[in-house]
């Protein structure tokens, strides 16, 4: 009995070294079919609750992501980020400024694995089938202030459908969702929904020379840009 005790705990580790691996295999799947396609947009929308039932949102916004072709453009929320051509530019059109930075041509594999690994940080990964054929994948044992997620794939269609994160109690979000006066600290939840627009030709990012403008003295806002102040960050060549 002793021994079979004990090879039914040493069977625990790896079933979930083997569901994080089927996690991440299907997700990387998705993954890498979204860095596959020469132009797309996405639009993440992003919902805010401070309350387990999750009936109204504290807050909302929506990111749109935009890859054409080597570029790739992050908008929302009055901040924007425009990568291409081997500069990375990032507007805060509130404080009227762009930060430019020198760095190394994109690598969709550097860009995959920032993904993976933000979800390769859970110790137990549960799969389970959805009635309309998606997959759920429910994460939890999370760090760095995310306890535990639920992932929800169209494997069919290669895309994300929606993401629940549930944020630590010690997470800086939660402290900002507490109320006047609230004795217990808020579970905090983020939905995001995902949502793949169809190519119409509007959707462009558009070019580097649109953010800014290179000569061989300086590096200089665009036209559209001009009443913009600029900080230039070396990075890497």
């Amino acid at each position: 009995m002793k021994k079979l005790i004990c090879l039914f705990f040493m069977t625990i580790p790896v079933a979930a070294i083997a569901q994080k691996a089927l996690f991440l295999n299907e997700f990387n799947g998705v993954n890498n079919w979204f860095f596959s396609q020469s132009k797309i947009t996405v639009a993440q929308k992003y919902f805010y609750y401070a309350d387990s039932a999750m009936t109204h949102p504290a807050d909302s916004s929506v990111i749109m992501i935009t890859r054409n072709y080597t570029a790739i453009d992050y908008k929302g929320n009055g901040l924007e980020s425009f990568s291409d051509s081997g500069y990375m530019v990032k507007l805060n059109q509130a404080g009227g400024y762009m930060i430019v930075s020198k760095t190394a041509k994109i690598d969709s594999t550097q860009l995959k694995a920032v993904f993976s690994q933000g979800f390769s940080g859970f110790t137990s990964f549960i799969k389970k089938v959805e009635p309309n054929g998606f997959i759920a994948w429910e994460l939890s044992g999370g760090k760095a202030g995310i306890t535990s997620a639920i992932l929800l794939l169209d494997l069919k269609a290669h895309q994300i459908k929606s993401l629940l994160v549930f944020m630590a109690a010690n997470h800086p979000l939660v402290r900002t969702l507490k109320k006047a006066g609230q004795a217990t600290v808020p579970t905090v939840i983020i939905k995001v929904d995902y949502e793949y627009l169809p190519d119409t030709g509007q959707n462009n990012s558009g070019t580097l020379s649109d953010f800014i403008n290179i000569n061989a003295v300086n590096i200089a806002p665009s036209e559209k840009y001009k009443g913009y102040r600029i900080k230039l960050i070396p990075g890497k060549q």
